[in-house]
């Protein structure tokens, strides 16, 4: 499900109970794969100064026949990290950026998808901090291309592909969207380089998408959703196919611009693929075998998914820190349903914890319950012939039930109806969301 756990509440409280001294250093192993090859890696932490947070220190490891201390001392300002988990060391620390055969180094330092870049040095055996990799945004190197790939998305999104030539990191194409204000269109200007000159072209549509209503028929189907969480306003907009299922979704910022676009192909009555784009170069794709369907990103993994005689999520499986929800480990979730309505939830995920100065890191499992309680009124996608478990995986579980929820856990919902019955906005505490509907009366 693409939410963050209370898990990680509970996660912390464990972290922050082994080491009581200020000055003892807590660690992490992790186990990282490259070129076949398992190699552990122990991160050092350090508590934020009058703060609840972790920042990272340094790695030691071994690899190619010598022992390595890389060391973030000087590197930048640290972020501090409620859980040393949410250093992503698993899926990214193991990274071959200059594509010469050779591990490099990706310590992420901020939530906001920068990392630390280490390139290694075969000739000295030693590794050194790359600035300009690691003042990019969600850097990833493709090997299939031979090209290093970064991307943000605020607001307006900017695009970014290198190669190396030289041994230099030379810029190739760039990407910038945004929308304009005054004009309502929506630009994106692509710059790319070619024989050794930039050439620019500027259009005024993404990609031929448009904003209009995608209603057929006469059913009353979910139109859009717009989401308001801490003055951060979202709007996801829906299309349908004359069986009322979705066929498209498309979020965009309160600037208007495209930030998700979500596509959903049918043949016959079954749901065969499906396809999600960001702004921020991340893709989600689905394998879908009956029941069994796996689910991979290229920015967060794996995720295993078992749906159930109705099409609703029975249960997920996450490996590797990443995939099936935003919690950094690894997760095995079971779902439970009366009546249309999801009515239990139980979460237990395997956390590192970390050791104490010379101590080892420890493995746990921790269980989360979680049980729903609902209203009698039709929920927003009461009519939507869509498959549950892509509404649940892709948007919230909290919607595609056949009520509208009002307790989930210790969390409390409220709503406001129309004539028929259907929820318009739901609020809980300063969260709202505000829904539409094709054919309201």
């Amino acid at each position: 499900m693409r939410k963050i756990s209370t898990l990680a509440v509970l996660a912390v409280a464990l972290l922050f109970s082994g080491c009581k001294e200020e000055k003892t250093s807590p660690s992490l192993v992790h186990n990282v794969e490259f070129n076949g090859k398992t190699i552990p890696i122990t991160g050092f932490y350090s508590r934020e100064a009058g703060g609840n947070g972790y920042v990272i220190d340094s790695l030691t490891f071994e690899y190619d026949g010598k022992k390595h201390l890389v060391s973030l001392d000087d590197v930048r300002e640290k972020f501090p990290f409620e859980d040393p988990n949410y250093f992503d060391l698993i899926s990214r620390v193991a990274t071959d950026y200059n594509f010469d055969g050779y591990m490099d180094i990706d310590i992420a330092s901020n939530p906001a998808g920068q990392s630390d870049i280490f390139l290694y040095n075969p000739q000295t055996q030693s590794y050194y901090h790359h600035k300009e990799l690691s003042m990019n945004y969600l850097v990833h190197a493709d090997a299939e291309t031979q090209t290093v790939k970064t991307g943000v998305s605020d607001g307006e999104y900017f695009l970014s592909n290198y190669k190396w030539i030289n041994d230099q990191l030379t810029l190739i194409y760039s990407q910038e969207g945004y929308f304009d204000s005054e004009s309502k269109e929506h630009i994106r200007i692509t710059k790319t380089l070619k024989n050794g000159k930039w050439v620019e072209t500027r259009e005024t549509s993404e990609d031929g998408i448009d904003f209009s209503d995608g209603c057929p028929g006469n059913a009353k189907l979910l139109k859009s959703i717009t989401y308001n969480k801490y003055d951060n306003i979202v709007t996801d907009k829906f299309k349908y196919d004359n069986k009322n299922r979705i066929i498209k979704i498309i979020s965009y910022s309160s600037e208007g611009v495209l930030g998700e676009l979500k596509i959903l192909t049918y043949s016959g009555n079954k749901l065969v693929d499906v396809k999600a784009e960001y702004s921020s170069r991340e893709t989600m794709k689905f394998a879908i075998d009956g029941n069994a369907i796996r689910q991979y990103s290229t920015a967060e993994g794996e995720c295993a998914i078992t749906t159930n005689s109705d099409g609703y999520i029975s249960e997920t499986i996450q490996k590797d820190g990443g995939g099936c929800s935003d919690d950094p480990y690894d997760c095995n979730d079971t779902y439970q349903y009366q009546d249309g309505n999801m009515i239990k939830s139980t979460q237990v995920c395997k956390i590192l914890i970390p050791g104490c100065g010379a101590e080892e890191s420890e493995e746990k499992n921790i269980e989360q319950i979680t049980e729903f309680k609902y209203d009698s009124k039709k929920s927003p996608f009461y009519y939507s012939k869509t498959p549950g478990w892509i509404i649940q995986f892709l948007l919230s579980p909290i919607y595609v039930n056949k009520n509208n929820v009002i307790e989930e856990g210790e969390k409390g919902y409220k709503y406001e109806y129309d004539s028929d019955g259907f929820p318009t906005k739901q609020m809980s505490g300063s969260e709202t969301a505000t829904f539409t509907y094709c054919n309201s009366k």
